[in-house]
């Protein structure tokens, strides 16, 4: 008896736990709007954890930006126009940045090291092969790679 009565005290309790609510109103927006949407992405500290390395789309393709943490001012280390540049690491003891992007859309990252002059090299030069960024090796003078 005490069963049946549990069961039907839950019964009831889930029946009124499920009351209809009011639907709620879903706002639309434009796919101009849309395509004004920005994002940001990756969030890494520099080693004395004044700058974070992200990237982001605010110019209308994502780039790489340091974002200095005393202040919130923004510098932009890249400004491509047609490749999407995506934000790995700082290469620890130095100024270097990683980065992944691919060509014209082409969906084959390679990983580049982003000197320190400006300048940018392509570590993963093989033509069909698509690399990722693993970790770093402990002794932090080396990384993993994998590729896809």
């Amino acid at each position: 008896m005490k069963n049946l009565l549990t069961i039907l005290l839950t019964v009831l309790f889930a029946f009124v736990s499920c009351k209809q609510e009011k639907p709620r109103e879903i706002k639309q927006y434009t796919i101009e709007q849309f395509y004004k949407t920005k994002s940001t992405g990756s969030g890494v500290f520099s080693l004395d954890e004044q700058k974070l390395l992200v990237h982001t789309n605010e110019t209308g393709i994502f780039n790489l930006h340091e974002i200095n943490i005393a202040d919130g001012s923004k510098n932009a280390l890249t400004q491509s126009t047609t490749e999407s540049i995506f934000a790995i690491d700082y290469v620890p003891g130095s100024g270097e940045v990683l980065y992944s992007s691919d060509k014209g859309g082409n969906e084959i990252d390679h990983i580049y090291l982003l000197k320190a002059d400006g300048s940018s090299q392509d570590l993963t030069p093989g033509e069909k092969e698509k690399a990722g960024f693993s970790d770093w090796a402990k002794d932090k003078k080396s990384f993993f790679l994998h590729f896809k």
